[in-house]
């Protein structure tokens, strides 16, 4: 008799301690993809795009979500450029940066300027993240790379000073040039276009859900890589 109404205090007991990890705990594993910016190549219909995808898996539960939404469980990050080159329809990834590159925080990534045929990257975050503390801003992070032709990524400890990052609005000069105006996860794309209406233009976007990426010309169907 007693050893019944041991068990059973137990179980009354588990009961609470269940409730309480289904409150705190997280939903199936999604990509979150940033599209982070965008440059042209000077004097060409070539153009780069950073782009920033976590692993991530949302809060689900009151205690997870309290008081403010609750905070992502951030599996992986990982920073990834691309090439697009508009007269060939053609897009590679051109860097794939697992990890972020090392830096523990991630904040951003982006496609920091051409010099000659060869692009630079710079990524930035900062140290170990703390859920009491937040971020580390004692302890920034910066990464730099660059993209030659050949396509080897190589890590740098400084950006060039004198880099080309190609006006991409008011009036350009004689063609080849682009024009890109940034959306959330796409960008519109004016190929010799002064006035700013793009009739003669591409989309290049990312889909919200896988991250892949697709060029679509005006009155066409998308191409991917």
């Amino acid at each position: 008799m007693n050893f019944a109404k041991t068990l059973a205090a137990k179980r009354i007991a588990i009961l609470p301690l269940l409730s309480l990890l289904a409150a705190c705990s997280y939903g199936p594993e999604r990509l979150h993809v940033d599209l982070e910016n965008a440059i042209a190549k000077p004097n060409s219909h070539t153009f780069a795009v950073a782009v920033e995808v976590a692993r991530v898996r949302d809060p689900v539960g009151f205690l997870s979500r309290f008081p403010n939404g609750g905070v992502q469980d951030v599996i992986a990050t990982e920073a990834r450029v691309y090439l697009i080159d508009i007269d060939k329809a053609s897009i590679d990834l051109v860097a794939h940066l697992a990890d972020f590159g090392g830096i523990p925080n991630p904040k951003s990534v982006s496609a920091a300027g051409w010099r000659d045929d060869t692009l630079y990257l710079s990524l930035f975050g900062y140290g170990a993240y703390s859920s009491r503390r937040g971020d580390h801003l004692d302890d920034p992070r910066h990464v730099y790379f660059k993209v030659p032709p050949s396509g080897m990524v190589e890590k740098i400890e400084s950006l060039p000073e004198k880099r080309i990052r190609e006006r991409q609005t008011g009036p350009l000069q004689t063609p080849p040039f682009l024009r890109l105006g940034k959306g959330y996860l796409d960008i519109r794309i004016g190929i010799d276009d002064r006035t700013g209406q793009a009739s003669n233009g591409a989309i290049f976007s990312l889909d919200p859900v896988t991250g892949e990426p697709s060029l679509t010309f005006l009155d066409s169907q998308p191409t991917t890589p």
